[in-house]
């Protein structure tokens, strides 16, 4: 399972690296790790201890789903970190991806593709 997790940080790595990771997708990416539980400075960008854990992390989703092309949805972070937490990375990515691919939630986070599956839940 931690392949997974594994491979699709090497994808995003070498997205990054190529200039083709999206870079609306980052900075949306980049506010919601700003914005994930300030005041323990768990997250911040200069001085976190997880920053990268959760960076990566987050960029391993957004691959996982770009195949199916799904983006990345803000709040996310908050979800990722709360795993990052309790568990290293890679046990977390799976935990994450296994909670938000359920049909409820995934119709929360799948972004614009999925707002007529959101209705059917409010």
């Amino acid at each position: 399972a931690t392949d997974v997790f594994k491979t699709c940080l090497s994808r995003a790595r070498r997205a990054i690296a190529s200039g083709s990771f999206p870079a609306s997708v980052m900075a949306r990416m980049e506010e919601d790790i700003k914005t994930t539980l300030p005041s323990l400075h768990l997250f911040h960008p200069e001085v976190g201890p997880l920053y990268q854990d959760l960076k990566d992390m987050l960029c391993a989703w957004v691959v996982s789903r770009s195949d199916e092309g799904l983006d990345y949805v803000p709040g996310v972070a908050k979800v990722a970190a709360m795993f990052l937490i309790n568990m290293p990375s890679s046990q977390g990515f799976i935990a994450m991806r296994n909670l938000l691919e359920r049909h409820c939630l995934r119709s929360c986070y799948g972004g614009p593709s999925s707002k007529d599956d959101v209705s059917r839940y409010e």
